[in-house]
């Protein structure tokens, strides 16, 4: 989309000048733009669920840094040159927890709908578990992807304009048919 603006003298009704603006679609198939905030985050303004004691908030900053950006909000690490999914063992290694409390913070996580549960399969045919962080509390990268909208639909529309929610519907029933 292209933005022009033109200046006008206002005495002699000539056109004095005029500038040209490159303005990104709203929605393509990369997903929904979202802008930055003042704060150059791409957050929404709502508290995190209740019950998540300052400990498990702080766990949480630590696994968004392991956030890919590519739309998908799932929870990777590198190795090799490649992106692999966290599993469970390794988000234990991460935030410092047993094999045990570690199970028992991601179901946390799920339950209060931080953290949404995923099958991806590998390079090796295999599938594997995957773990992807609710838009609302943390999106890394400037657009919303159709899958992570779906997945965290619920949540999302609760603070999502009627704009951006119509949009995503006509984009969701353009993939159905």
């Amino acid at each position: 989309m292209l933005r022009r603006t033109e200046y006008i003298d206002t005495v002699t009704g000539e056109i004095v000048g005029s500038k040209e603006k490159d303005i990104p679609d709203t929605l393509t198939n990369e997903g929904l733009l979202f802008w930055l905030r003042k704060s150059q985050t791409r957050a929404f303004q709502v508290p995190l669920p209740p019950g998540l004691s300052w400990e498990d908030k702080g766990r949480f900053y630590e696994l968004s840094r392991y956030i890919r950006n590519d739309g998908s909000n799932v929870l990777c690490k590198k190795e090799r040159g490649r992106y692999r999914a966290l599993t469970a063992d390794d988000i234990a290694s991460v935030t410092g927890m047993s094999r045990r409390s570690a199970y028992r913070y991601i179901g946390k996580l799920v339950r209060v709908g931080m953290l949404g549960k995923m099958r991806l399969q590998c390079d090796d045919g295999r599938w594997r578990v995957a773990f992807a962080v609710n838009p609302i509390y943390h999106l890394h990268g400037s657009r919303l992807s159709l899958p992570l909208y779906i997945m965290f639909r619920q949540s999302l529309d609760r603070v999502l304009s009627g704009l951006s929610r119509r949009l995503l519907a006509q984009e969701m029933g353009k993939q159905q048919n």
